[in-house]
């Protein structure tokens, strides 16, 4: 975490959080051609809608609600992706991964869950997105690319309400 130490009137020593103007001057200009570049960085300031991260090369990031994974806390270390480098030089980041590769694993997590319960699962790509995502955490788009996936290449076959595993 970016912190001052000082003292207080009692002589007692504390840290003080820097402020955001502070790691702004720390900071350096993104070059464009990052983008998609996997990142870590540290966050340091929790805003409204995501947090800010300032990452091992300097640049400062911005990472929206939409884009995490898993709650993040002060002080987390976090590998990042670049989706967009601003004019300004900041940078947003995600957490997720790029759609390609997060249906592979997410088409993996379902075939795994399959074979765990006698190779059938109570859903379809017709089921309630709630359900999926408490289940899945993922959402009902991503188990739609997931369930495409497995179709095309003959993996599985839904009927009645069920996903069945082709063995």
């Amino acid at each position: 975490m970016y912190c001052g130490l000082k003292l207080d009137k009692k002589r007692r020593l504390f840290a003080d959080l820097s402020k955001f103007e502070e790691i702004q001057e720390l900071s350096k200009s993104a070059p464009a051609e990052c983008k998609n570049d996997e990142v870590e960085g540290l966050v340091f300031r929790f805003l409204e809608d995501g947090v800010s991260i300032l990452t091992n090369e300097g640049y400062l990031a911005y990472l929206h609600k939409d884009e995490m994974k898993d709650q993040v806390r002060l002080g987390q270390r976090l590998t990042v992706r670049i989706t967009f480098v601003r004019e300004d030089g900041r940078i947003n980041v995600s957490t997720r991964p790029l759609v390609k590769e997060a249906r592979l694993e997410d088409s993996e997590r379902l075939v795994a869950y399959m074979q765990e319960r006698d190779n059938q699962m109570p859903f379809t790509d017709k089921s309630d997105p709630e359900a999926i995502k408490s289940e899945f955490n993922i959402s009902k788009a991503a188990f739609k690319r997931a369930m495409g996936k497995l179709i095309k290449e003959n993996k599985i076959e839904q009927k009645d309400g069920v996903t069945f595993l082709r063995t």
